[in-house]
């Protein structure tokens, strides 16, 4: 295992390939051979760093290595619907690789991981677990803005039907059902602000705002999981008194309180 790496430290690496993916790692002083991956998904502000510094502040992640990529706004500016660069690089396979790089940089395995995504993170991050759901040990939704509903009827990214941008994509919404899911949403997350997708498709099929479409979006894989004779696997938190922004939930102790029962539990 490499000891060139410093432990106890938030680092910002690229991958070692010609990509040059970039990331933030927090490694602490000592792990197993087999370490937990806990991997978190920044929302438009691209705060990765802020999100492995809080992460790695916040709670006691035992013998957990935590990666927070960053997919910039020039590059990735669509990163939550999975949208590809000018070279037809997707954000998935950044995080595929960045995976890829902390394995072959520590001689861990990281084939397995907790995923968690905030806001436009949490877009990006059910929308990977539909992809790879052998991938996701756990699947932790902040309040994302919108999501991509079990539908075949609706086409990518409002439904999972067949849309010509995203055809080398391969959705299995039946995937998630197994998965331990939780979506944290707060009780006074219903601004409708600029950042909200606001088209009328979204409004009427999945609600007006991030509380209501959490809602819908969780009861829609219940009952795809009686469609399918599974027990629901997913829950919903709604926290009181909680809003959108990440700085103001995190310092909030009950918001913060979901998170590690949700992480942890």
């Amino acid at each position: 295992m490499s000891n060139t790496l410093n432990r106890q430290k938030i680092l910002a690496l690229t991958t070692q390939d010609e990509q040059g993916y970039p990331y933030y790692i927090f490694i602490p002083e000592n792990i197993s051979k087999s370490p937990k991956i806990f991997v978190s998904i920044h929302g438009i502000t691209r705060n990765a760093a802020e999100h492995c510094l809080r992460y790695a502040q916040e709670f006691d992640f035992e013998d957990t290595i935590i990666i927070t990529p960053l997919f910039s706004k020039e590059r990735f500016k669509h990163f939550q619907i999975l949208r590809a660069d000018e070279h037809g690089n997707r954000p998935n396979d950044a995080l595929d690789a960045i995976l890829k790089d902390v394995s072959e940089r520590l001689g861990v395995q990281t084939e397995r991981f907790t995923l968690s995504g905030y806001s436009g993170g949490g877009q990006f991050a059910h929308r990977y677990a539909m992809l790879y759901p052998d991938r996701v040990a756990k699947l932790i939704l902040m309040a994302p803005g919108w999501y991509t509903f079990p539908d075949e009827s609706v086409a990518y990214p409002e439904g999972v039907g067949k849309n010509p941008e995203f055809s080398d994509l391969q959705f299995y919404p039946k995937g998630l059902l197994p998965l331990p899911i939780e979506v944290i949403v707060g009780e006074r997350d219903s601004r409708r602000n600029k950042t909200l997708n606001r088209a009328p498709s979204i409004d009427e099929k999945q609600g007006k705002n991030r509380l209501e479409r959490s809602q819908n979006w969780v009861k829609a894989l219940v009952d795809l999981a009686i469609k399918h004779d599974r027990p629901p696997n997913v829950k919903l938190n709604i926290v009181p008194n909680a809003g959108h922004s990440f700085k103001a939930n995190f310092d909030k102790k009950q918001y913060v309180k979901s998170i590690q029962n949700s992480t942890f539990g």
